[in-house]
């Protein structure tokens, strides 16, 4: 980290310049003269020094070159500092990075400026292309469907199951289908019954028709044994739904 330019010294001269390093020897600031007295039993070492390689930097007084960290890049030669940190969209995972995108963010991960390592989309959400720089690129899951597992590529990969529904960005099948409504797989929400159906049972993935002789108005119907549900006096029931007696027709029931 030292030189020392002439003879007869009793110090170093001074110490090494930024951007060089001298490993010893060294008679001058950038490590261009090495010691060159030939002593018995004396080996002159090749180098004593110089200019600081690519991949890492040297600042002033540096006895050897300093590999770059990880998450920063030394693009060039005769550096006294990184050259900056790792570009966004890409991450440098090694020491010794000369390149700013020295790996491409893989799917399923977003990297901001800096990364060491690529950062996970969480549960809930899908990243399907490489080079993401931030946490919005990690999209919800698709509607309908569910994203269980961290760093997804794929947002339709599970189908919500029957008898339950997925709102966009789900982690699982877990909102349960109520009374009156119907979750066929593949829903992104509950589906009232419709007028002429009912359903009284929850998490079921359909409607059943209604009873011959009742009204099934849709949505939660009740109990069918209930005499309110039953076709009113002067209306008959088909299908569920409840009609009026046609001219010359009659019902007491």
């Amino acid at each position: 980290g030292m030189y020392c330019a002439g003879t007869g010294l009793t110090s170093p001269s001074g110490i090494c310049a930024g951007g060089y390093y001298c490993s010893g020897g060294s008679g001058a600031v950038d490590a261009s003269v090495c010691e060159s007295r030939t002593l018995p039993e004396t080996i002159i070492a090749a180098s004593c020094g110089g200019l600081c390689p690519s991949g890492s930097y040297c600042p002033a007084g540096s006895g050897a070159p300093v590999p770059c960290p990880a998450g920063l890049y030394c693009g060039s030669a005769g550096l006294s500092s990184p050259s900056g940190t790792c570009l966004a969209g890409y991450y440098c995972p090694d020491l010794n990075s000369s390149d700013s995108r020295a790996a491409v963010c893989p799917a399923g991960f977003y990297c901001p400026a800096g990364t060491v390592l690529p950062v996970k989309c969480p549960r809930g959400t899908y990243q399907p292309v490489t080079g993401a720089s931030n946490f919005s690129a990690c999209r919800a899951c698709e509607a309908g469907f569910y994203c269980p597992h961290e760093n997804m590529t794929n947002g339709t990969l599970f189908t919500c199951i029957a008898g339950f529904f997925c709102p966009s960005g789900s982690i699982g099948a877990v909102l349960g289908c109520r009374a009156g409504f119907r979750c066929p797989a593949g829903s992104s929400e509950e589906l009232t019954c419709a007028p002429g159906t009912y359903q009284k049972v929850p998490f079921s993935a359909s409607c059943d028709v209604c009873e011959a002789g009742y009204e099934c108005q849709g949505g939660v119907a009740g109990n069918l044994s209930d005499s309110s549900l039953s076709c009113s006096m002067g209306h008959f029931c088909v299908d569920g739904v409840e009609m009026a007696c046609p001219a010359g027709w009659f019902s007491s029931e």
